[in-house]
């Protein structure tokens, strides 16, 4: 865990992001991802019934 915590200093002192803010860009990436994976499988589903 001490690695992890001097790692994170590190990131955070290169590049001078916000942990906070990298969780939550985080989030938001994965439920973009989500929604959008939820949009293609329901399009599908309507085509496949359709077809």
């Amino acid at each position: 865990m001490n690695i992890f915590s001097e790692f994170a200093q590190l990131l955070y002192e290169l590049t001078g992001v916000n942990v906070a803010l990298l969780l939550a860009f985080g989030f938001f990436t994965g439920v973009l991802v989500v929604f959008s994976a939820t949009l293609l499988m329901t399009l599908y589903n309507l085509l496949a019934t359709r077809a």
